[in-house]
């Protein structure tokens, strides 16, 4: 099946036929631990296959039930490291993919839509494996990955937070789990990802802005209280990294814009540049 599947790659798109067997086979094999069958085949045909219009109803129904049916978002969440955060992974770029295509022609029900809005905030929220590239395996990146989800919910014009309390709460999840700095850019998918809901007019300015004062003192109160707390000033660093990323992604938002520059100063300041 990875013979044919590579055999697609070669094709353009008016000679692509996908077989549903195929079909089955990549979303069984979304999170395989060979980064070329699982990243530069699977992943790959997915996305063609969304954007380019290459499967049937049919298959996009299968795609969309299995997906639903088979929450691989959530595999192994709860456990120890392992393999699996390739399936959480993974399930959360094709989600990405799936909500990109919805939101330019409808393929969810409105419930399927919903499901797929809670689970972005749930998986970011939940996910406690934060490797980037594991040598010989490739690309894990969950929360990178799970921060594409996140943005393509938050940006999608039929976004609803029903039962979500707290719009930021992926970033005060993510940040207060976090032990060691993320290395592969991980701030930056963060950042974007709130950097289109404030394009889709997801959340306010005034929420925005409400957020970052807030939970910059917060992170600074405890940062001085625990002096000695390797934890907390990564925390802190990995907040300001952030910061560092809307600062320039919000250009076409002042007064955001003009508050994070003031929160950034603030901490050079306070760290003694």
């Amino acid at each position: 099946m990875q013979n044919e599947l590579e055999k697609l790659l070669e094709l353009p798109a008016i000679k692509i036929n996908f077989k549903d067997d195929q079909v089955k086979f990549m979303l069984e094999n979304i999170g395989d631990p060979n980064p070329q069958l699982r990243d530069d085949i699977i992943y790959t045909l997915f996305a063609r296959g969304f954007s380019e219009d290459l499967f049937s109803d049919s298959q996009k129904k299968l795609i969309i039930d299995f997906y639903i049916k088979d929450r691989g978002l959530f595999k192994g969440i709860d456990g120890a490291k392992s393999d699996k955060i390739f399936v959480r992974s993974f399930s959360a770029l094709l989600g990405t993919i799936l909500l990109d295509s919805d939101s330019q022609n409808p393929i969810f029900t409105d419930n399927q839509r919903l499901i797929i809005f809670q689970w972005s905030f749930e998986y970011v929220t939940r996910e406690t494996d934060f490797r980037g590239f594991i040598p010989a395996k490739g690309w894990a990146h969950g929360i990178a990955h799970g921060s594409d989800l996140l943005g393509a919910a938050l940006g999608h014009k039929n976004f609803k937070s029903i039962g979500i309390k707290n719009i930021f709460n992926p970033i005060e999840a993510i940040i207060s789990k976090l032990k060691k700095p993320f290395c592969d850019e991980e701030e930056t998918r963060i950042a974007y990802a709130y950097l289109c809901a404030i394009r889709a007019d997801t959340i306010s300015e005034e929420m925005f802005i409400k957020f970052i004062d807030m939970f910059d003192n917060k992170l600074w109160k405890q940062y001085e209280s625990l002096v000695d707390s390797l934890e907390s000033y990564y925390q802190l660093v990995t907040w300001f990294r952030i910061m560092q990323n809307w600062y320039f992604f919000l250009v076409d938002y002042p007064k955001i814009k003009k508050n994070v520059e003031l929160k950034i100063l603030d901490y050079y300041k306070k760290m003694g540049y």
